[in-house]
């Protein structure tokens, strides 16, 4: 690929990122507008509003095991080679119409963190492809950008469980569902650790880069 080739492609991603900035900064004002008024609209029109939270299908929030039943299960017989089916890890959305403020409040709240922690990391790409486009991509503001990318990853990877627990926990109290075990969910997953500490190398690779660069300048 051709220098101008790539300053075309990088100007192409800066744009791309401009726009889900602004985008996601007009969702989360929409949501934050929402959660502020959905009080207010719910009291008038007398109609309960959509809650939606993350759930774990079976019992048991790290591992969820769901038993099913089988025609043979019913009728006591065990001819197949196959029995005690059971679900396992299944997790969903459970959407509820809710007259709650508090729980709407909760649940987003956490939407509004994460799209707050998404802005942040687009703003941060944004810093640094433009310095990528001025031609200058080694600097040590970029290695910190890239660093704080790597914390928020992480945090959003140990953090956004959590809360998701919390909220589907208070949500499951409130509610009986009959013919399913629900249970809050707590997915721990190592995809977003293991992301964080790759862009956490990347910020390492850049602070060298940064580095060799200064003293390049000096040298010459």
């Amino acid at each position: 690929m051709t220098a101008k080739k790539a300053n075309r492609a990088t100007r192409v991603v800066k744009v791309w990122l401009d726009i889900a900035f602004w985008l996601g900064l007009l969702g989360g004002v929409v949501l934050a507008g929402w959660t502020l008024i959905s009080p207010v609209v719910i009291a008038r029109s007398g109609r309960p509003a959509d809650l939606s939270v993350k759930v774990a299908v079976g019992s048991g929030s790290l591992l969820p095991v769901e038993q099913l039943q089988t025609p043979q299960d019913a009728d006591g017989s065990r001819t197949s080679a196959l029995t005690r089916p059971r679900l396992v890890k299944a997790r969903g959305e459970l959407r509820l119409d809710a007259t709650s403020w508090g729980l709407q409040a909760a649940s987003n709240l956490g939407r509004l963190v994460g799209i707050a922690l998404a802005l942040w990391v687009i703003y941060l790409m944004r810093r640094v492809v433009a310095t990528v486009i001025a031609g200058d991509p080694f600097v040590a503001e970029n290695a910190r950008r890239i660093r704080w990318i790597a914390m928020i990853v992480i945090a959003a990877g140990v953090v956004g469980p959590f809360v998701d627990y919390v909220v589907a926990r208070a949500v499951l109290a409130r509610v009986a569902i009959e013919g399913v075990t629900l249970s809050p969910p707590v997915p721990v997953e190592a995809s977003p650790i293991l992301e964080g500490l790759l862009v956490w190398v990347l910020a390492a690779v850049f602070d060298r880069g940064a580095v060799l660069e200064k003293e390049q300048s000096l040298t010459v």
